[in-house]
């Protein structure tokens, strides 16, 4: 899996914040001790599989907003480049979206309800 864009809304720390990896070979996260160097890949992992360190499924909303997304956009080793976008609203429940880039834009692999679409992006991630 090779990361292309990472987006967060209310991931955590991050209240609204865009990485771009394209062009880079290899990257370094750095920074002081409690920076959000570790949620950054949280953010990946809670995209991709919904699991997350938080205590509670909505403790990965930052405190004082109602709502989180993670965008995760990546190619894997075929080169086939895809978009997971995950939103929890608090108090409320899951949205997972899966697409796949084609010659005309992103194309929805999204099943019916979450679970067969995280069956999905499993089945394509492999």
């Amino acid at each position: 899996m090779i990361p292309v864009q990472l987006i967060l809304k209310n991931f955590l720390s991050y209240r609204d914040t865009t990485l771009d990896f394209r062009g880079l070979h290899t990257a370094c996260i750095c920074g002081a001790n409690g920076a959000g160097k570790s949620s950054l890949l949280e953010a990946i992992t809670w995209a991709i599989w919904g699991e997350s360190r938080a205590a509670s499924e909505y403790d990965v909303i930052h405190t004082g907003t109602k709502e989180v997304r993670v965008d995760f956009t990546f190619k894997t080793s075929g080169q086939q480049t895809y978009r997971v976008i995950r939103t929890r609203a608090r108090g409320g429940s899951s949205v997972l979206e899966f697409q796949i880039e084609t010659p005309n834009g992103f194309r929805s692999l999204t099943g019916k309800g979450v679970r067969a679409t995280q069956d999905q992006i499993l089945q394509h991630i492999k």
